[in-house]
C-alpha cells in the first residue's frame, strides 16, 4: 500500500470496528470490491474505499456510529458541511489531505476518504422507475455542471472553453447559487421516495452512473445484506455473497486488469 491507501485502509478499519460493535451491515463495493476479489487488497492505482449499505443502515451509522469515530477522522455529508454537494457521506482523515480539483474551491474538508453509498428503493413499476432515474440523472447533471466542472486537458477547444466558463461561474457563485440546496433536497427526496414501498430492487441513486452501471448495480435487500468475509489487505471485510454476478454486470471481465493506459485513479486530485 502507498501512503494514501494506508490512510484509507485505517479509516476502513475504524468504520468496520464501529459497524461490528453496532450490528450495522455493509459491503465493500465497486473498485474496492474488485480489489478484494482480484488483488486481496487495493487495486494498485486506486486511492479510496467504496462502501455500500441500505439506507436504514446508513442512517443508523450516522446516528450511533459517527459519534463513536475516533478523533483522527471526520464524517462529512451535506448535513455536516453546507457546501458539500455529494449525495452520499464520506469519512475523511484529519491528518492527510487528498484534494480533488472538482471541489477544492469549496473549502470543504479534503482529507483522504472512504465513500459510503446508501442504497434506496427502485419502484417496481417500470414507468415509475424510468421516471425516477430520469429525474435523478437530470439533478446529477446539474451538480456536475454547477459544482464539479473544472478545467481539464482533455477535449476540444469548445469543451475546454465551456469548462473554464462554468468553473469561473461556480467559484464566483459558490455561496450564492440558491438552486444548489433546492436541487439537493429534490435529489434526496427522489432517491428515498419509494423506501417504504414493497420494492424488489435497490440502488445507490445518490451517485451519477451510466445506464450499464445502473442496471448492473441493482440489488435486492437480501443480496445487499447477505455478506461473506473476504480478504482486503491485512484483514477480512464483508462483501456481498453474490459479488461475481454484481461485478460482472457492472464491469464484465473484472478479473482481467484494464490496459496500462487506463490504470489510473478516477479521481482528478491536486
Amino acid at each position: 500500500m502507498n501512503a494514501i491507501q494506508k490512510e484509507a485502509y485505517q479509516i476502513l478499519v475504524e468504520f468496520d470496528r464501529i459497524c461490528n460493535q453496532n450490528n450495522i451491515s455493509y459491503s465493500l463495493a465497486y473498485g474496492t470490491l474488485i480489489g478484494s476479489i482480484r488483488h486481496e487488497g487495493f487495486i494498485p492505482w486506486d486511492d479510496d474505499v467504496d462502501i455500500i449499505m441500505s439506507r436504514s443502515n446508513y442512517e443508523r451509522f450516522i446516528e450511533v456510529g459517527v459519534p463513536q469515530l475516533n478523533k483522527n477522522y471526520t464524517f462529512v455529508d451535506r448535513h455536516h458541511e453546507s457546501l458539500y454537494w455529494y449525495g452520499f457521506g464520506k469519512i475523511r482523515s484529519n491528518s492527510m489531505e487528498l484534494r480533488e480539483k472538482s471541489c477544492d474551491y469549496l473549502g470543504i474538508h479534503q482529507g483522504v476518504w472512504i465513500d459510503i453509498f446508501p442504497y434506496d428503493a427502485i419502484p417496481n413499476d417500470p414507468v415509475l422507475a424510468k421516471k425516477q432515474i430520469k429525474k435523478i440523472n437530470k439533478l446529477h447533471r446539474n451538480f456536475v455542471a454547477f459544482v464539479f466542472t473544472h478545467p481539464t486537458d482533455s477535449g476540444n477547444v469548445i469543451k475546454k472553453t465551456v469548462q473554464r466558463i462554468l468553473s469561473t461561474f461556480n467559484r464566483i457563485t459558490k455561496n450564492a447559487n440558491f438552486m444548489l440546496p433546492i436541487w439537493y433536497d429534490q435529489l434526496e427526496h427522489e432517491a428515498m421516495k419509494y423506501n417504504n414501498s414493497n420494492a424488489t430492487y435497490y440502488h445507490c441513486l445518490s451517485v451519477n452512473c451510466t445506464d450499464k452501471e445502473y442496471e448492473g448495480s441493482k440489488l435486492t435487500l437480501e443480496q445487499l445484506e447477505n455478506t461473506i468475509l473476504h480478504r482486503f489487505e491485512e484483514s477480512d471485510f464483508p462483501v456481498i455473497a453474490d459479488y461475481h454476478a454484481n461485478l460482472t454486470a457492472i464491469y464484465g471481465d473484472y478479473m482481467t486488469p484494464p490496459p496500462l493506459n487506463e490504470r489510473v485513479s478516477i479521481h482528478d486530485t491536486v
